[in-house]
């Protein structure tokens, strides 16, 4: 019988990924203490979920040990999973002759369907695949038929018309449930009885049994004929690309203090739409370039585990060790009663310096650690910490005042002029004079320059006097605009901040302490970026909000999210200040706009582990949000301040 609709578990069926899960259960297994399952018993268990794997594997039932275990798996699968999983020699072969026929093609697995993403992508041009159905899409994992019953009705598939193939009693047990034809194969340690005692049409060795010897096509000539093929790029969104590109680049190149880069956003807004929905090359050509790239390619999946996995932890020393402090005699790192390193010894330059430093600014050695993770895979570093790894990590509020300190004296090293408060040309010039008048007046001796030094006291004093009618001028001015404007409302509002700072200065204590938040807020960069942080982990939570985003975080976790991102931030602008040679210190970092977008977007597609469109969107949102709760907060200070000047009249 020819089906219209072809359903594939994943596992043993259309791929091999028994290598990758027997070093995940096994790491997690001899972790934990675990050692009695064999490799074959591990195998035997793919295709069930998590938690019941686990308790066939040692016997834990308890909810909390095995929502532990998941985690670790789940962590342990992002490094070793991809991989160590390959695709049977003939599946290509297969799914190009029944993709070539016109049928729907869709996968249904208890795998997460992100990472068996990471493998169809690599492996098959997109939109390949009609429907893919993981492990995260439903309730109820396999047996239930849920997953085949939601599969069935996203595809519009009649159940008469759809086999499932599968090579676990599972998989037969799930399509029986569901009313679907169930075919076995035996690519696993499932025997051929064992499937033979569940319904079926048939079961195959391998999947090239799908197809009549005749029918079956190679993936060269298939693939180009597929309906996957994209369409070639039109004239229209051709000639409008050009045209954004070539205002971008006038952007870009223009010294112009003004620019929003708004061309440029849009210029790689639509490249990547057009690069993900239209061919750009001709279809050989593609091909072509796909296979030269194939061995960068392969070293980019390389570098992407060693960012997904990060430094790995030290292994436990297993020589014996006497502790210098207590004197007690133990097998690993740390002594077990006082804690202290078996690395202990004697100062010489290199550990004397990291002492000295660690004891100025109360550095430990996870700070060179923290900060080569945050410059790479910043995402992976904020999960982990979240997720409890926090011994190797440099706790996020602490790292912020030290680099915010940081900034401050790179940008006193090479921009001390960015500190100052800025002012007019002619009130700088009064300024500069007044100091010279100063030092003038004080290196003159009264008794014996008695006439420079008057005249030095004299000039002195016409400039402060100056100065201070300028300043009164420039009030009465200001005062006389609003009178005749009609704006007294708003001139009230104007006048609010002095008015109160007299109320102030008629009570010494608040005059006191309103004079050392003064001056502490000053140029206190640390400060002013925590005051944000609010404002962007609400804005994280509310467009990461729904149940696909995983992990969901509460709103004080998002708070130590948005701290290490402004750490990040700030060590890029650390950087920035000395490649530039200038800093502009009024602002919260020194990346535009722009830039601190594309770091959120990043920072947001490791954290949340998600398709790169994805995250842009997410990214996208949640600055709307920000732009918002922004907008709300200048409403309500906009009511308080007219009341305030009412009350004030």
């Amino acid at each position: 019988m020819t089906y219209k609709t072809y359903i594939f578990d994943f596992d043993y069926t259309l791929a091999d990924s028994s290598k990758g899960i027997v070093l995940c259960f096994r790491r997690i297994l001899e972790r934990h203490g675990h050692t009695g399952a064999s490799d074959d018993d591990i195998r035997r268990t793919i295709g069930k979920s998590l938690e019941e794997s686990f308790t066939l594997l040692c016997g834990v039932t308890d909810a909390d040990i095995l929502r532990t275990y998941r985690k670790e798996y789940e962590r342990e699968a992002d490094t070793l999973m991809t991989v160590n999983t390959r695709l049977y020699p003939e599946v290509k072969e297969v799914l190009t002759a029944l993709k070539a026929q016109g049928a729907q093609l869709a996968i249904l697995s208890t795998k997460y369907r992100r990472r068996i993403g990471e493998l169809v992508s690599q492996e098959f041009p997109a939109g390949f695949f009609d429907l893919i159905v993981g492990g995260e899409d439903v309730t109820h994992p396999k047996p239930h038929p849920e997953g085949l019953q939601k599969a069935l009705t996203q595809l519009g598939a009649a159940p008469a018309e759809t086999l499932y193939l599968g090579d676990s009693t599972v998989d037969a047990e799930t399509a029986q449930a569901a009313g679907v034809d169930f075919a076995g194969v035996l690519h696993c340690v499932t025997t051929r009885d064992e499937l033979a005692a569940y319904p079926h049409v048939a079961i195959y060795t391998d999947l090239r049994g799908l197809m009549p010897p005749q029918r079956v096509v190679s993936p060269e000539r298939a693939l180009p004929h597929t309906p996957a093929v994209q369409k070639r790029i039109s004239l229209i969104q051709l000639l409008l690309l050009l045209y954004l590109g070539y205002m971008a680049m006038d952007e870009l190149f223009l010294d112009d203090p003004y620019d929003s880069y708004l061309f440029t956003i849009l210029f790689l807004l639509l490249l990547i739409r057009i690069l993900c929905r239209r061919q750009v090359l001709p279809q050989a050509w593609h091909e072509a370039l796909r296979r030269r790239l194939a061995p960068y390619l392969r070293r980019l999946r390389i570098v992407r585990v060693r960012i997904v996995r990060g430094t790995a932890i030290r292994p436990r020393s297993q020589e014996s060790c006497h502790c210098l402090n207590c004197g007690e005699t133990y097998v690993g790192n740390f002594c077990p009663r006082c804690g202290q390193n078996r690395r202990t010894s004697r100062y010489r330059f290199r550990n004397a310096l990291s002492n000295i430093v660690g004891s100025s600014f109360n550095i430990d050695s996870g700070l060179s650690h923290t900060l080569i993770d945050l410059s790479y895979r910043p995402g992976h570093l904020i999960r982990h910490f979240i997720d409890g790894q926090r011994a190797p990590y440099f706790r996020p509020f602490q790292l912020l005042f030290l680099l915010a300190a940081f900034y401050i004296m790179s940008v006193r090293l090479v921009d001390p002029a960015a500190l100052h408060e800025t002012l007019s040309p002619n009130t700088q010039a009064k300024a500069e004079t007044v100091m010279v008048l100063e030092r003038l007046e004080k290196e003159l001796d009264p008794e014996q320059n008695a006439v420079e030094h008057a005249i030095a006291k004299q000039a002195l004093q016409l400039v402060k006097q100056d100065i201070s009618r300028h300043r009164k001028d420039s009030l009465r001015i200001e005062k006389a605009e609003d009178e005749e404007e009609g704006e007294q409302l708003l001139a009230n509002m104007r006048r609010i901040p002095q008015r109160l700072r007299e109320y102030v200065r008629h009570h010494p204590f608040l005059d006191r302490v309103f004079s050392l938040l003064e001056s502490w807020l000053h140029g206190n960069k640390a400060f002013l970026i925590m005051a944000t942080l609010p404002l962007f982990a609400i804005s994280t939570r509310l467009s990461f909000r729904h149940r696909r985003y995983r992990p969901r975080y509460n709103l004080t976790e998002h708070l130590f999210v948005q701290a290490y991102i402004a750490c990040q931030l700030l060590l890029i602008s650390i950087v920035l200040v000395f490649i530039h040679g200038h800093a502009a210190a009024d602002d919260l970092y020194e990346l535009s706009i722009l830039g601190t977008f594309i770091v959120f977007w990043l920072d947001y597609l490791q954290l949340y582990r998600l398709p790169w469109r994805t995250a842009l969107r997410r990214t996208i949102v949640m600055f709307i949000y920000s732009g918002l709760i922004l907008f709300l907060v200048a409403i309500l200070c906009v009511v308080t301040l007219t009341v305030m000047a009412l009350i004030f009249k």
